[in-house]
């Protein structure tokens, strides 16, 4: 396989792909770069781990947080009802 590739993809347009936000024709030409660039594999391939640790963690703070009452649980704590604040130096 030829790894050596003049032009790399943005990580923005990888953050895209791997995110499911890019339309059909983009898709396919990226997936033919990808195929033989390693070096885009990689940025992909990281880009993907830290979409999986955001993921877990969103999930695992909205369990620790508990189900939103009455639709307000943003930025209310679920034992007082009171505004959460910020340490603020």
């Amino acid at each position: 396989m030829n790894t050596n590739c003049d032009i790399h993809i943005s990580v923005d347009v990888l953050e895209e792909y791997g995110l499911g936000r890019m339309a059909e024709p983009d898709i396919i030409h990226l997936e033919e770069h990808l195929l033989i660039c390693q070096v885009c594999q990689t940025r992909l391939e990281q880009i993907d781990e830290y979409v999986q640790v955001a993921k877990a963690a969103a999930a695992i703070r909205r369990h620790q947080s508990g189900p939103l009452e009455g639709g307000r649980g943003a930025g209310f704590r679920q034992d007082s009802r009171k505004p959460e604040t910020a340490d603020v130096a």
